[in-house]
């Protein structure tokens, strides 16, 4: 009897065994069933994780096209082409019109200066006077003149004129007062003209305190004496 139970005993161990083992085996098989599910799941994550940046890319590519938009970047420079265009053709036509107005004031300016001066009445009279006299100091007591300005009025005929020029002082002989200091000669005066020139002369002399007589002398190509003026000044 001892030894049925003893036997009974270890058919009774053997099972607890046999269960262990068996529950061991399920708990592997169970536990590799896991990590076969935690791989799969760590691989669709990295996938996901994979997929998201290319996602972002493509939605970042997306995006980028949408505002950059390159037609309309090119409508719009194309616009403001135009538009510069249009302002430098409009600046253009302004500056040719500014011309055209310059030009246009300039040849009605040469037009008037083109014009003929109001002829003087014939008379038969031709008259000469002195506008104006420059002296310069030269010395201590010598000075000199070095411009005469003066006028013809020719209302008698066409002629050359010359002048002659005379100086001297109340002290002078008449040697003196006889001697021609200059001459001047000057283009074709036309009946009915006024002339005003300015003419550089070196008619030099002493006694500066003293009052200087000037007189010209207007004579024709035949030296013919048409009129004389005397003008006085001191230095």
């Amino acid at each position: 009897m001892r030894d049925i139970v003893v036997k009974g005993e270890h058919i009774v161990h053997g099972i607890y065994i046999i269960v262990i083992i068996i529950l061991a085996v399920a708990l592997i098989f169970k536990s590799s069933d896991g990590c076969d599910l935690d791989q799969n799941h760590i691989e669709d994550v990295v996938e996901e994780e994979n997929e998201d940046p290319i996602q972002m890319l493509k939605n970042a590519s997306v995006t980028i096209i949408k505002n950059t938009n390159p037609k309309s970047s090119s409508v719009t420079l194309l616009q403001t082409t135009v538009t510069n265009s249009n302002t430098q053709t409009t600046t253009s036509s302004q500056i040719d019109q500014t011309n055209n107005n310059d030009t246009d004031q300039n040849e009605t300016e040469e037009e008037i200066e083109e014009e003929p001066e109001e002829l003087l009445p014939i008379t038969g009279q031709v008259e000469l006077t002195i506008d104006k006299v420059t002296t310069e100091v030269k010395g201590e007591d010598w000075a000199k003149i070095v411009k005469i300005k003066f006028t013809i009025k020719n209302q008698k005929m066409p002629f050359y004129p010359k002048i002659l020029a005379y100086l001297w002082d109340e002290n002078d002989e008449a040697e003196v007062r006889n001697y021609v200091e200059e001459e001047i000669y000057l283009s074709k005066s036309n009946a009915g003209e006024m002339i005003t020139e300015e003419k550089e002369v070196g008619i030099s002399y002493n006694e500066i305190d003293k009052e200087k007589t000037l007189k010209l002398a207007l004579e024709d190509e035949d030296e013919d004496e048409l009129d004389f003026v005397i003008y006085k000044f001191t230095t």
